[in-house]
C-alpha cells in the first residue's frame, strides 16, 4: 500500500527530505508505523490536513522551480482547483486543500488554469536546447470550456511553465 511505498523511499533515500500529507486522524498510527523504519531524525515533514484526500493528491500539482533575484527557488504549481477524470473536471476539496498545506513548506503559486500533473510533461527538447511541454488534449478542452481558445490555452500553459513550445497529444 501507499504506506509500504513511503516506507521504501525513506529507506532507499534515507539523505532526502520527504513531505507527506497525512490526514490527521491517521497520525498516531502512521507514528507508530514508521517508529520502526530506519530513518533520520528530521528528514520528514508531516503535513496534517484536517479531512480526506484521494491517493491522486500528489498528481494535482507540479513541481519546479522559480527565479527570486538570480537564484531558482523550489515551488510548487497547483491547477485552479485539484480535480480528477478524463471525461470531465470532478473537484477533489480535500486535494486542494493538501497542495495548499505545502505552502507551510515551500512557494505555492496558482495557476488560473485546470490541469492534473500526470497530463503535463515539460522536458528537454533531444534535438534542440529548447525545452518542450507535452500536454493531455484533455487539459486543453478543459480549459477551453472556460471560455478560452485552444491557442489561448497553449500559451498560457507555455508561459506558466516556462518552455519554447507546448506539443499536445
Amino acid at each position: 500500500g501507499s504506506l509500504d511505498v513511503v516506507r521504501q523511499l525513506s529507506e532507499s533515500l534515507p539523505d532526502v527530505h520527504l513531505a507527506l500529507s497525512l490526514e490527521e486522524d491517521h497520525l498516531e498510527t502512521f507514528l507508530d508505523t514508521a517508529s520502526s523504519w530506519q530513518r533520520a531524525p528530521g528528514r520528514m515533514s508531516i503535513l496534517l490536513e484536517p479531512g480526506p484526500m484521494t491517493q491522486w493528491a500528489q498528481d494535482n500539482k507540479k513541481a519546479g522551480t522559480i527565479i527570486v533575484g538570480q537564484a531558482a527557488v523550489p515551488a510548487t504549481l497547483l491547477p485552479r482547483y485539484a480535480s480528477r477524470g478524463d471525461d470531465g473536471s470532478t473537484s477533489l476539496p480535500g486535494d486542494s486543500r493538501t497542495g495548499f498545506g505545502l505552502a507551510r513548506i515551500s512557494r505555492v503559486l496558482v495557476s488560473p488554469l485546470l490541469f492534473q500533473g500526470g497530463n503535463i510533461l515539460a522536458v528537454h527538447e533531444p534535438a534542440s536546447t529548447g525545452r518542450l511541454l507535452l500536454v493531455g488534449e484533455g487539459e486543453i478542452y478543459r480549459n477551453a470550456a472556460l471560455g478560452l481558445s485552444a491557442d489561448q490555452v497553449r500559451e498560457l500553459f507555455r508561459s506558466e511553465f516556462g518552455v519554447d513550445r507546448v506539443a499536445v497529444l
